[in-house]
């Protein structure tokens, strides 16, 4: 019985390692050039997939491919060595409403040339094959990578419209935030980490507050010293951004009435993401909340001290903040250059324990809206369904370290007027979680100066709490969005 059970284990160890294998990218480099690996993935048999299969059942017959992809309500997957498949959930995401197959396809860059403006989402696959993810936060896009180390960043009209308004080829770097035209030249702006930092700089989830902040908590734990160890090869500010929450012995949480804001907890999802390099190259945590009806609520935070030399004065509004870090990011006086934002205004918000000056961004043909803000030194981003923010919700908003809360999750439930009315918005809150890098998954700018690509949740190393070997991530090239267990 004991040499059956040993035998069994070790069966289930060499499928465990078989399926973590992410092979829709590049398995290595080849004289400097990205290269197509040999597909290696657990098949998914494409006839179990069908329309008007149950999410959840969807979800577990997917699960060990770890080419899984999600995209508002896309799915995309490599099935087997032949097959990519593309599948489209229904409204309120319970059952597969549609479903492509393509074959499998990885495509030199002169393919790009044949996407342009009006194909469709299903089109743009079968002409370049399978996106990698969602690589901004607030604009509709998703990037293709090629064999030769390039990538095309798609731009769609609306999510009930996936038609393409817009390309760009960009170098093929994840973890940067996108530019509104490709630069030769090396980013001077603030933000921008030394040329020795890897391209491909994972993110870690985690499934809870309690899970990422035991990494901080207890740097003697595996996962502690595992961050630890991998710190120093993403440049300074991730750096000192490790070791300032190292330090503190905890993180820095989103409150509401001194509970932590309640996290989505939606299947197959993480809840907090850890990511090296974000929106301005800065290190961020995401954290994917709900609020009252909202699940789509994402709460993210980066610490500005990590930046040399920056400094902010008392009298500085928020978009002074954003000019210093960037000066070419969406802001009050630029929005209406920028396609993909309807209006960016600038207010004061009363929060908790201080009133703030922020932006609210209002985006085109979207219900949700972004609001930004400084806090001490951290630069907060929330997106959310307008209706959630409401001078009740900020009046109950702070940020605190996560062991001097309750630990409890909020159940606080605030119906006041909103802050902001989109024009024309939607009456129906949304319920689509996150893609975030996820996941959805990317904050704010296309237009940003300082960075030469997108980023986002999908893009780089994803690594669980589990904390995936850093070789077996980086062999990977480039990965995915990893679908929580």
């Amino acid at each position: 019985m004991k040499k059956k059970l040993i035998f069994l284990t070790v069966v289930s160890l060499l499928l465990s390692s078989f399926c973590a294998q992410n092979v829709m990218g590049f398995a290595e480099e080849t004289d400097g050039d990205l290269v197509a690996p040999t597909l290696d993935v657990c098949p998914v048999d494409a006839s179990e997939v069908y329309v008007g299969m149950p999410a959840s059942e969807f979800l577990s017959a997917t699960e060990g491919n770890n080419t899984l992809v999600r995209f508002g309500a896309y799915y995309f997957y490599v099935a087997d060595e032949t097959t990519d498949v593309v599948v489209k959930m229904n409204s309120d995401y319970t059952t597969v409403e549609h479903i492509e197959r393509y074959a499998h396809n990885v495509v030199s860059v002169e393919e790009f040339s044949k996407i342009s403006n009006g194909l469709t989402l299903y089109e743009v696959v079968d002409i370049i094959g399978l996106p990698y993810g969602s690589v901004t936060f607030g604009m509709l896009t998703l990037n293709f990578a090629s064999s030769d180390g390039k990538a095309l960043m798609v731009y769609f009209e609306s999510d009930s419209n996936m038609v393409v308004t817009g390309t760009r080829v960009v170098d093929y770097q994840a973890d940067t935030e996108p530019s509104t035209e490709p630069s030769t030249e090396p980013p001077t702006e603030p933000g921008v980490e030394d040329e020795n930092t890897p391209p491909d700089a994972p993110s870690y989830n985690f499934n809870s507050y309690d899970d990422i902040n035991n990494v901080f908590a207890h740097p003697d734990s595996e996962e502690g010293v595992a961050l630890n160890s991998e710190k120093n090869l993403y440049g300074k500010q991730y750096s000192d951004f490790v070791n300032a929450m190292m330090s503190d012995a905890t993180i820095t949480v989103p409150k509401l009435n001194n509970d932590v804001v309640a996290l989505r907890n939606i299947d197959g999802f993480s809840n907090v993401t850890l990511f090296v390099e974000e929106l301005y190259n800065l290190p961020w945590i995401w954290y994917h909340c709900q609020s009252g009806s909202d699940d789509n609520l994402s709460i993210s935070i980066t610490d500005l001290s990590v930046l040399d030399d920056f400094e902010i004065s008392e009298t500085d509004k928020f978009s002074d903040v954003v000019r210093k870090i960037s000066p070419s990011a969406p802001n009050v006086d630029n929005y209406m250059n920028i396609s993909g934002y309807e209006k960016i205004s600038e207010t004061d918000i009363r929060l908790a324990d201080r009133t703030v000056s922020a932006l609210i961004y209002e985006l085109e043909d979207e219900d949700r809206i972004m609001v930004g803000f400084m806090y001490d030194t951290f630069y907060v981003r929330l997106r959310g369904h307008f209706t959630t923010f409401n001078e009740e919700f900020f009046a109950a908003f702070s940020l605190g370290k996560y062991s001097e809360t309750s630990m409890m999750e909020s159940t606080a439930v605030f119906d006041g007027e909103p802050i902001y009315i989109p024009t024309e918005p939607s009456t129906e809150p949304p319920t689509e979680p996150s893609t975030e890098p996820s996941t959805e998954p990317s904050t704010e700018s296309p237009t940003n100066n300082t960075q030469d690509d997108a980023k986002g949740r999908g893009c780089g190393s994803s690594v669980s709490i589990g904390f995936v070997g850093l070789a077996s991530a980086l062999a990977a090239g480039y990965v995915f969005l990893k679908k929580k267990k």
